[in-house]
């Protein structure tokens, strides 16, 4: 998951939110649509990272802690609840 990846390498959530927003804007979508979106694609993303990495990696690191970070990094964004 890129956003797990982003927030390992010690990237600050709150300037990741902050520039995220700026994109969004520029790209004219809502910001405030992220956690409704990023609900709707976690089990999609779940599924695929159980499915496809198998098949790349030999011990993959489990979805579900990678998914616990990254909503506790988003959470400190106020992106999601």
């Amino acid at each position: 998951m890129d956003l797990s990846l982003l927030f390992e390498d010690g990237v600050d959530p709150v300037d990741a939110a902050t520039l995220f927003s700026r994109k969004a804007a520029h790209r004219k979508l809502d910001p405030t649509s992220f956690e409704r979106v990023f609900e709707e694609r976690m089990p999609r993303y779940k599924k695929a990272w159980e499915k496809e990495l198998e098949h790349y990696l030999s011990e993959a690191p489990h979805f579900d802690e990678l998914e616990r970070g990254v909503r506790r990094a988003l959470r400190k964004t106020n992106l999601i609840g």
